[in-house]
Order: structure tokens, then C-alpha cells, then sequence
């Protein structure tokens, strides 16, 4: 048989010029995508440089003052925000998570007269025991407990929002009362004024560039790039790769 009319295909070992064209355009797009998808990447990581969050600028200043002695109304109230806004964050640590709960207790200790603060500090092992008959409850049992939560947590969001600033019933506040303890210290120990601010700023501090904060179509550049682009990229190469194989077939008089 004739060499140059076997059209049994090698990728690795072709054994006629059919073969060694198909091979080269498989390896060429290969490329072409390995380029496209590697190559983007390691551009993300030369012009990135780590960007805060306004959350932790404004968690800095605020810790700032408070270790100057300054506790005014909006330096609390700074300090608290910023941390109920990184606590509300999914992936966060256990152990991270419990140096925000302390930083927040001790955020609503200071800005919250005790005599509000007491009656519902009071009332958290009761609210403990109800979630724990929460997971239990079934039909009416489980809307009456659920209303009874609601209804203390909402009376306290009340209470204190003219001190948190928070909105009764919105998602902070919820997230302020989830981290109440009431058993807290009544201050940080020395460790954890150290680890606040270094977990504040693990959350709150990302890798940004103009290739991040350019929108495309609405989207950021990036997400448009690795979500959408190198889909089209791949259905075109694929598209391409049948029209070239096609004329190859029909070049070689090749009937399938």
C-alpha cells in the first residue's frame, strides 16, 4: 500500500503529509490556547498590586484613634461597621471569625450605655436554646420560635440603632446580633489587638489592576475574559478546526 494513501491517523507519529497538517493545526491551536489562558493569567499577576477596601481604611483610622484614646461616636461606629462588614464575608476562618466576634463585642460595649446592652445580653442563652429547637421544629412550632428570634432581635436592632447606625431589620444588624456573646471580656487581650488588624486586612485587601477594574459589556474585563471570551475562543477553534479538516478530506479526495 502506498504510504502517502494511508489516511490512518498518528498525532504523534504521522506518516503522511495529510497527518503532518493535521497535527500541526491541533498543535498550533493547542498553543493558541495555552497562550490565551496561561498567558492571561501570568499578566494578572505582573500588574496586580494589592488594593484595600474602603472598609479597611476606614477599620485603620478608626483603630487608630481608639488606641490614641479618641472613642467619640464615629470612630465606634467606624470600628464596628468595618467588622460587622468583613464578618458578613463567606470563607472566613474560624479563628478569624472569632477575632471579629471579639472586635464587635467590644465595638457595641463601648458605644451601647450598659443599660440597653444588659437586658439583651440577658437574653442570648435563651435566643441560643430557641435556634437549637429552631433545627428540631416542624410546622407551627418551627414559624412560632422563628417569629419569637425575630421578635427579640428586632427589639434590640431598635434599641441600639440610634447608637450602631444600623437599620433595623437589615442585614448588619442581623449580623451584629448572630455575634453577640454574653459572655464576652470586656476588652481585647494584647494578642488579639495584634490579630485584628491583620485579619481585617487579610478580607479587606485584593489583587487589582486595569485589568480588573476595566468594565467590558458590564462585566469586569477579567471575568469577561476567563467566563466568556476563552468560551467563544474554544467553540471558534473547534468551528475552525472541522472547516480546515473538511478541506483537507476534499484536497486529498478523502470520502468518508
Amino acid at each position: 500500500m502506498d504510504p502517502n494513501k494511508d489516511y490512518h491517523f498518528n498525532l504523534f507519529q504521522p506518516i503522511n503529509e495529510t497527518g503532518r497538517k493535521i497535527r500541526n493545526l491541533i498543535l498550533t491551536m493547542l498553543a493558541i490556547w495555552a497562550v490565551c489562558v496561561f498567558g492571561f493569567q501570568i499578566l494578572l499577576k505582573v500588574v496586580e498590586k494589592s488594593t484595600p477596601e474602603v472598609t479597611l481604611t476606614r477599620f485603620e483610622a478608626a483603630y487608630s484613634n481608639l488606641t490614641n484614646g479618641n472613642r467619640d461616636q464615629a470612630t465606634l461606629q467606624n470600628f464596628l461597621h468595618s467588622q460587622i462588614l468583613t464578618a458578613g464575608k463567606t470563607g472566613i476562618r474560624q479563628a478569624d471569625r472569632e477575632v471579629l466576634s471579639g472586635g464587635i463585642n467590644l465595638g457595641i460595649r463601648m458605644l451601647i450605655p450598659d443599660s440597653l446592652l444588659a437586658p439583651v445580653l440577658a437574653k442570648l442563652p435563651e435566643i441560643s436554646v430557641m435556634k437549637e429547637k429552631l433545627l428540631k421544629a416542624q410546622d407551627h412550632q418551627y414559624l412560632d420560635l422563628k417569629k419569637e428570634i425575630s421578635g427579640i432581635q428586632m427589639e434590640f436592632m431598635t434599641l441600639t440603632a440610634p447608637f450602631t447606625g444600623f437599620t433595623p431589620g437589615g442585614l448588619e444588624a442581623e449580623i451584629l446580633v448572630s455575634a453577640l456573646k454574653p459572655d464576652s471580656p470586656p476588652d481585647l487581650s494584647a494578642k488579639e489587638l495584634l490579630t485584628l488588624p491583620e485579619v481585617m486586612k487579610l478580607y479587606l485587601t485584593h489583587n487589582q489592576s486595569f485589568l480588573t477594574d476595566t468594565k467590558f459589556l458590564g462585566f469586569p474585563f477579567h471575568y469577561f475574559y476567563s467566563a466568556v471570551f476563552l468560551l467563544i475562543l474554544f467553540v471558534g477553534m473547534c468551528l475552525l478546526y472541522n472547516l480546515r479538516l473538511d478541506r483537507r478530506m476534499k484536497i486529498e479526495n478523502i470520502a468518508e
